[in-house]
């Protein structure tokens, strides 16, 4: 669900619900599923100002992100850290390296506690007239098609600095106009800095996938959880459908998630409870029934393993307000 949202606009909030935060992320088609248990907390930045989209997001939890960048434009995800650990694309993201997202490119990420995230987007033409600006005829050919760039450490911590400073400056004026004046300020150097690291690039990976048995066998198990999870498969069914034994199974899930594909079924089940409390009309819903489309048929265990996950029981979520939804253009 979206609707139109016009440009040139700040928005900086704090978020202590997973569906709200998911809700208001503009332009990026986003879906998240809570992994560990503990009450969720985030903080959300965008800046979109016509030529170039500025974003910082933080999160508690560890998530699993799904979904799609935005359409029409290039973005750079750079982690405001070096300490976090993120799965990108099946792999770990490398510390000196940039996430690149390719127009409307399909997220596929697992964060953990503490994820802390710059994101820089603008459309393919800027790239394209960089030759002229900066003197880098390359680089639209240098992120074309690409996962990560892995980046001069050097060059990588200059850029990480200037979009530090810049998300500090748009907090201090957090206006429309304040962002406004402050892009007009900074959106040469910015651009600079970022064409300076994507030309520094030691190692560009292309297809940041990997064809181990492993993590074929993960994508499979994952896309079978998300068809058939009302239907309570048990592991074994899991294995049956993936080819693969359930140790290979077991590593698979351990070595992307830190759970086992038990754990993770179970969590994956919890959530589409939880977002479909979200938006359900509290006069007219009943938890049993949503909790039977999810294969629970035990409340009292139901309740216990909900509140364990989210920190409140199913008929607190039913009750707060339905999201607002401020997704894309």
């Amino acid at each position: 669900m979206s609707h139109q949202q016009s440009k040139n606009f700040f928005f900086s909030k704090q978020f202590h619900d997973l569906e709200d935060f998911s809700s208001s992320v503009y332009s990026w088609d986003v879906d998240f599923r809570q992994i560990d248990s503990g009450n969720f907390r985030s903080r959300l930045l965008q800046v979109d100002l016509g030529t170039f989209q500025f974003g910082h997001a933080h999160f508690n939890r560890q998530l699993i992100q799904r979904g799609s960048s935005p359409p029409n434009l290039y973005t750079f995800a750079l982690p405001a850290n070096y300490s976090q650990r993120i799965i990108w694309r099946g792999k770990e993201l490398p510390e000196n390296g940039i996430m690149v997202y390719s127009p409307g490119m399909e997220i596929d990420g697992v964060t953990w506690p503490g994820f802390n995230i710059y994101t820089f987007s603008l459309p393919p033409e800027i790239l394209e007239n960089s030759n002229k600006m900066f003197d880098c005829p390359e680089s639209l050919n240098l992120v074309c098609d690409r996962d990560v760039l892995i980046c001069n450490p050097s060059m990588l911590e200059k850029f990480r600095q200037l979009l530090r400073f810049f998300y500090l400056k748009l907090e201090n004026g957090r206006t429309r106009v304040a962002a406004k004046n402050l892009l007009s300020e900074f959106n040469f150097i910015i651009l600079e800095q970022l064409l300076s690291a994507i030309i520094s690039s030691s190692k560009i990976v292309k297809h940041y996938t990997s064809s181990r048995l492993r993590d074929q066998a993960l994508k499979k198990a994952m896309t079978y959880i998300a068809e058939y999870s009302q239907e309570c498969p048990t592991v074994q069914m899991i294995c049956q459908a993936t080819g693969v034994s359930k140790r290979t199974l077991e590593y698979a899930f351990l070595e992307r998630f830190g759970v086992s594909p038990k754990v993770y079924l179970q969590t994956f089940r919890l959530n589409g409870i939880y977002k479909e409390l979200r938006r359900k009309d509290p006069s007219s819903t009943k938890i049993a029934d949503v909790a039977n489309y999810w294969g629970f048929w035990h409340m009292g265990q139901l309740a216990a393993d909900y509140r364990k996950l989210f920190c409140e029981l199913p008929s607190e979520t039913l009750k707060r307000p339905a999201p607002v939804h401020r997704k894309k253009k």
